[in-house]
């Protein structure tokens, strides 16, 4: 019984607690066994000790009925990774995003895998989205309106791909980046009015880990300083 309800609250899976109880039972069934030769040495009645335990059936039966998946990593997408709101499928040599992203999502990391174009659809309904992260795939093209449900995305690197050209309209439906890297790309140019009306943008990164302020972006070959890391 401690056991059980030890592994409740520490959230232990289906299969912990299934474990649980069994070792539960394997240890009343000890006890039982001592508790009788005792009992027989000392000539009392041991009819009510030879009873079968009952009492965890209930138990067991209710935990067979629980849905799969009703364990620490529920709704996690094969064969990411997940803790908490962040979801990290990097280097897996995905050529897709897997199917059934939690909406709840925050941090999606999709780095080196072999992404070759960013489509509309798989990530609509990723609302919650604040950082994405595509470094190092193959992309060369990404669909109009990708971006259009996520509204909360601060932090976009589409760094060490083969894009040779942005949507011109990608930031508009992005009202709150503020990280921007395509470096590593095969952009020539910006396409006009990229940057219209894209106030909370303040860092962009731009060729071979050069950074550019986005004040200087109709100047954007003139670097500040060395990218940072991106934790």
């Amino acid at each position: 019984g401690s056991s059980l309800r030890r592994a409740k609250h520490q959230g232990r899976s289906k299969r912990s607690i299934l474990s649980a109880a069994r070792s539960a039972h394997a240890n009343g069934s000890a006890w039982r066994g001592s508790s009788l030769r005792r009992a027989r040495h000392q000539g009392r009645d041991t009819s009510i000790m030879l009873r079968p335990c009952t009492a965890l059936l209930p138990l067991v039966a209710f935990l067979w009925l629980l849905p799969p998946g009703a364990d620490s990593q529920q709704g996690c997408p094969q064969p990411c990774s997940c803790a908490g709101t962040a979801v990290d499928c990097n280097v897996l040599g995905l050529t897709a995003f897997p199917a059934e992203i939690p909406a709840s999502t925050t941090i999606l990391y999709f780095d080196f895998n072999l992404l070759k174009t960013l489509p509309r659809g798989p990530l609509d309904k990723l609302t919650q989205l604040k950082s994405l992260y595509l470094l190092a795939n193959q992309i060369t093209s990404i669909d109009e309106g990708v971006f259009n449900n996520m509204s909360l995305l601060e932090k976009l690197d589409l760094g060490s791909n083969l894009l040779p050209a942005l949507p011109p309209s990608m930031l508009s439906t992005l009202p709150s980046i503020r990280h921007l890297s395509v470096t590593s790309n095969r952009l020539t140019s910006i396409p006009t009015g990229f940057f219209d009306n894209v106030d909370s943008l303040t860092l962009l990164y731009g060729h071979e880990h050069q950074q550019f302020n986005c004040v200087d972006t109709r100047n954007v070959r003139r670097p500040t300083q060395p990218r940072p890391t991106v934790s």
